[in-house]
């Protein structure tokens, strides 16, 4: 007769469980939305959300000036990587402050502190996407804007003959929880106190 692990709040995953458990997890997905459907708006690709900035000038307002450009070239830039191939990199194209200002369609500013010198901010960044495909386009660089859906990761471990999934200790899968909670991309959401600005509402944007 087969062992019954009678631990309270635990069970055993036997490997024959798996398929199922499996097969759950797909249907699930699938109700997510079709096979050729992105999980997330083509546009949102094009966003570079929470991005922190810090500068120093002369007075408050001069800095602020000089943190958000700063932030604009460091957000075009990872936008750039985003939608290029690594092989890519050496020849992504550069512009002008001027260029890279109008192809910013708006921005979003939360977290502000500012002293007689300094400022820092968290910034949004939202870039024209007609602009930026024409740049790389010019420049003769290949780029996708596919939104890859999201991937399931078990993780199972076996030792001697067991199958673990949610019983501890299950070192695989606490260093997956690990790697997950210690951030990555987040999506474009509103932060509360956080103001969206466009670009025609602020005329000290550099001309």
């Amino acid at each position: 007769m087969k062992p019954i692990d009678r631990t309270p709040g635990r069970r055993r995953l036997g490997v024959r469980a798996l398929p199922m458990l499996l097969a759950g997890l797909l249907a699930l997905g699938a109700l997510a939305g079709p096979p050729g459907r992105a999980a997330a708006p083509a546009a949102d690709i094009f966003t570079v959300a929470d991005l922190p900035v810090d500068a120093t000038a002369s007075n408050a307002v001069a800095a602020r000036d000089a943190a958000r450009l700063d932030g604009e070239r460091r957000a075009f830039r990872l936008l750039l990587e985003r939608l290029t191939l690594v092989a890519d990199r050496g020849r992504l194209p550069r512009v002008g402050d001027q260029q890279l200002t109008e192809m910013v369609r708006d921005f979003e500013v939360a977290n502000e502190r500012s002293s007689g010198v300094r400022y820092l901010a968290t910034y949004t960044f939202r870039f024209q996407p007609e602009a930026v495909r024409a740049l790389l386009r010019d420049a003769g660089i290949p780029f996708s804007e596919t939104v890859s859906k999201p991937v399931v990761v078990l993780p199972v471990l076996k030792r001697d003959e067991a199958t673990v999934l949610w019983e501890d200790p299950n070192p695989w899968r606490a260093a997956w929880s690990d790697r997950s909670g210690a951030g990555g991309p987040r999506g474009d959401r509103r932060r509360p106190g956080a103001r969206r600005r466009s670009r025609r509402a602020h005329p000290h944007r550099r001309p």
